[in-house]
Parts: C-alpha cells; sequence; structure tokens
C-alpha cells in the first residue's frame, strides 16, 4: 500500500483509525520530532476498562502519571541500575547451561524457566521453583490475559466499546466473564508479590531486589503522597516482570534458531569464544569488549526477530541474518 500511496497511509475500519507509516523516514518525523504530539496510547476497552490493565506503563496515556511511572521504572530498571543484576543473570545463565546439558530435549522450557527466575529474582528476590511456581504461575496467567486482552479484534467490545455495559449474564457476553477473571489477576500480579516483599523487609529476611529498594524509600514517606508512590511502585515491579519475562525469552529462543540455521555463524562465535575465555570458565560480563561478533550476533537476533508483537507481522518482511 505504500508503495502505491506514498509514506503515509489512512485506513478506516470499523470506524477507527488505522495510519500506516511506510518508511523510516516517516516513523522518525512523527514518533520522534514529534514524539509530544504521536506519543499516545489507543484505549482498548477490553484491557482498560474491563480487565483492569489501565494501571501498566505500555498502556498510560503521554501526560504526568506516564512521566512518573517512567521516571521511576528508569531509576529501578534502566541501564545504571542493571549493574546491580549481573550477578544474578551470571549465575542464572550458567544454571541455564547445566539444565540444557542434563535435559537438552526440553531447551524451550529451559529457556522460559531461566528468564523467569531471573526477572523474578531481580524484581522480587525471589526464587523461582523447578516447576509450578506460584509466583511464576500467577503473572503469566495474568499476562496471557493482558496479551488477549491487548489485541485488537479479539472482543467485540472493543469494536463496540458501549457493549461494556451489558452484563454477563446476556447471551453473547462472556468476554463480561472472561474480563472478570483476568481483572482479578490483574490486581493480584501488582499487590501479592509486592506485599510479600514488604512483610520481609519488615521482619528482615528480604533479598536484594528492585522491590525491596522501592519498599525501603517509601518509609521515609508519609501521607497521601506515600500512597501515591507505593501504587506505582506495585505497578512499575508488576510491568518488570510482565515486560521482562516474554520478551526475554522470545529472544532467546529466536536466538537458538538462528544457531541452527546458521551453522557458520554458530561456528565463528564459538571460536571467538574460545580464543578470549577458553574452555575452562563461562565467559562474563567483563568479557564483552574483547567478544565484537559476539556482540554483534545478539544485535543481530534482535533485529531479525523482533519480540514486540508487531513482530509477527514483519516477520515475513525480514531478512535473514547478515553476520560475514
Amino acid at each position: 500500500m505504500t508503495k502505491k500511496y506514498g509514506d503515509i497511509v489512512h485506513l478506516s475500519a470499523f470506524g477507527q483509525s488505522i495510519i500506516v507509516l511506510g518508511s523510516a523516514q516517516a516513523v522518525t518525523d512523527l514518533m520522534e520530532k514529534r514524539s509530544s504530539t504521536y506519543s499516545g496510547r489507543y484505549h482498548l476497552t477490553m484491557l482498560h476498562d474491563l480487565m483492569g490493565f489501565d494501571w501498566a506503563l505500555s498502556l498510560l496515556s503521554y501526560n504526568e502519571k506516564w512521566r512518573r511511572h517512567r521516571k521511576m521504572f528508569h531509576h529501578y530498571f534502566g541501564a545504571h541500575a542493571a549493574e546491580a543484576f549481573k550477578p544474578i543473570q551470571q549465575r542464572q545463565s550458567q544454571a541455564l547451561l547445566k539444565r540444557i546439558s542434563a535435559a537438552p530435549d526440553q531447551f524451550f522450557q529451559h529457556v522460559r524457566h531461566t528468564t523467569s527466575a531471573t526477572i523474578m529474582e531481580v524484581t522480587y528476590g525471589f526464587d523461582v521453583k523447578e516447576e509450578n511456581d506460584e509466583w511464576v504461575n500467577l503473572v503469566e496467567e495474568a499476562v496471557h490475559g493482558y496479551s488477549l486482552g491487548g489485541t485488537f479484534g479479539q472482543f467485540v467490545v472493543d469494536i463496540l466499546p458501549i457493549l461494556k455495559h451489558v452484563p454477563a449474564w446476556i447471551p453473547g457476553a462472556n468476554f463480561q466473564k472472561v474480563a472478570a477473571h483476568y481483572r482479578k489477576l490483574a490486581i493480584a500480579m501488582r499487590v501479592e508479590p509486592f506485599e510479600a516483599v514488604k512483610a520481609a523487609v519488615n521482619s528482615g529476611t528480604a533479598r536484594p531486589s528492585a522491590a525491596a529498594s522501592m519498599i525501603e524509600h517509601l518509609r521515609s514517606l508519609t501521607g497521601p503522597f506515600r500512597e501515591e508512590e507505593e501504587k506505582l511502585s506495585q505497578n512499575c515491579s508488576a510491568m518488570a516482570y510482565g515486560a521482562g519475562a516474554d520478551t526475554t525469552t522470545a529472544a532467546l529462543q529466536s536466538f537458538l534458531v538462528a544457531m541452527v540455521l546458521y551453522p557458520e555463524v554458530q561456528r565463528k562465535a564459538q571460536a571467538e569464544l574460545d580464543a578470549v575465555v577458553g574452555q575452562h570458565r563461562p565467559p562474563a560480563f567483563d568479557d564483552r569488549g574483547s567478544l565484537p561478533y559476539v556482540e554483534a550476533l545478539i544485535k543481530e537476533t534482535l533485529r531479525w526477530q523482533m519480540v514486540a508483537p508487531l513482530g509477527k507481522y514483519l516477520l515475513l518482511l525480514l531478512p535473514v541474518p547478515q553476520l560475514h
């Protein structure tokens, strides 16, 4: 369509306007140079109003509330804060290698377990069970609801928002029952892990984590501002797991697929690793500067198969990895 009509195409579906940007220049001009104008978020009736995910940072409109959430998220999970997470990542990556070595046929499950364990420890300081962990199950079921509600057209109420007032017992209003189920989970994923960390902090048994740091900061606040800051802390903690587990899992799984499809790339990366770290220890973060090919491989994995939901629409347009 953009080849025929130009870089900016307008479509209308069920009364909703859809703008298609067909070039990097159009994206830069509108989404970067005019970001204050075009940084709004689409309001999904199912996800925002009925499921109750309106607290999620990725759904907030570009306003003061969004800026406060972003500031807190950046403070506790930004690049500078992530330096403190390196020992956790290092330990979990070595645990992943051991699991793959012990049961290589279950490598997808191992990857998901490792990413869940890593982000859960970073965010809340929790150790994740090998199977059927209560916190992982809670958050992942809630995130599944988020994914369902975030797909436009999945529920008729997004097309006809007035249907949100229809009671659940009316034939065809099963979406209300679905919404009620995930609304409980949306609240639970925000509140329950955070409250567990708060209890551990109060008893002096909390392990270092982003949530524990937030709670320590809350102790210095009083009044309504403290309550507001606590809600922000709950929201940012929940979003860290919700945003981190699936995206990291997708990236690692894409990497494994790439290594199978392009064994010559795998051989080059292995040769560089052998030359820098040898075969008697795993690579560490301090080795990154000496591993330019591996670093490029990581970046190419993220470019080749984007982890955002948008990627499923762009998949057929993406070229194969260009590492030579």
